[in-house]
């Protein structure tokens, strides 16, 4: 018996005017299944110099689950690399290329404490639970953590019979409508958010310590406006800040890993 599931796109998360704070983008995903893995001394240096990667993060990444029949992420790529990267790795058991999606957030750090972050579904997250399926996204914090089921949706998919060893259907037993994901419109002005952020990035200055030496204050701030006649929230910041889009392609700058 096997499951198929619906692939839903991650819904986006809107300002006021439908500007995008946050939106799936289509990518080339790179993925191991350890216990496919026949051959790791071929296996890891060229995944390592197909991707660019660190070959310790690689194996770290395979042992902490070195049995597992899942697929584990290594790296998004670019969705025009697919062809190219099935011919590096054609023969290679235990790789995985397919297309998938990528969340993009387009206002970076200006927004990550409002809109938060995702990451990919972690084995804990599976086993906590069933309606998480593999290389589904995961709300981690913002509006990405207390909308997920909205932004997420509920995923259909079909129940089938197939062959033990082949996996080929045999018939099918069931299937499951899903419920679509949905967008969540902020009434925060994504603009207005930019300039507020700016604001607070231009308040931090040097001053004179109390036994001369220069101390740097306003690196830790925040700001929340709302408006005066519905509560509504315009715009929400705190500092210090970081780029949420590190959180996907596993890229941080030098000042967001500090």
């Amino acid at each position: 018996v096997a499951f198929t599931g619906d692939t839903f796109i991650r819904g986006k998360i809107l300002d006021s005017q439908g500007r995008v704070f946050a939106e799936d983008r289509p990518v080339t995903r790179v993925s191991v299944i350890p216990a496919n893995i026949t051959d790791p001394v071929v296996v890891y240096p060229e995944l390592a110099r197909v991707l660019d990667m660190d070959q310790a993060e690689i194996e770290r990444r395979v042992n902490a689950s070195p049995s597992a029949s899942w697929e584990v992420a290594l790296k998004d790529m670019p969705a025009e690399e697919e062809i190219n990267l099935l011919n590096s790795f054609n023969g290679l058991n235990g790789v995985a290329v397919r297309a998938a999606t990528q969340r993009f957030y387009p206002y970076a750090n200006a927004a990550v404490h409002l809109v938060g972050y995702v990451t990919l579904a972690t084995a804990e997250d599976m086993n906590a639970n069933e309606s998480i399926v593999e290389g589904q996204l995961v709300g981690r914090s913002g509006v990405e953590y207390g909308a997920n089921d909205v932004l997420t949706g509920k995923p259909g998919g079909i129940l089938s019979a197939v062959e033990c060893t082949t996996r080929a259907k045999r018939a099918e037993i069931a299937t499951a409508a899903g419920q679509p994901p949905a967008d969540v419109i902020l009434t925060v002005d994504a603009e207005f958010q930019v300039e507020v952020d700016k604001a607070l990035a231009t308040s931090v200055q040097e001053i004179d310590g109390p036994d001369g030496q220069k101390i740097t204050v306003g690196e830790r701030s925040a700001a929340v406006i709302l408006d005066p006649e519905t509560g509504a929230v315009l715009a929400m910041v705190s500092h210090p800040n970081f780029d949420p889009n590190g959180y996907i392609t596993q890229n941080f700058s030098p000042e967001d890993e500090a």
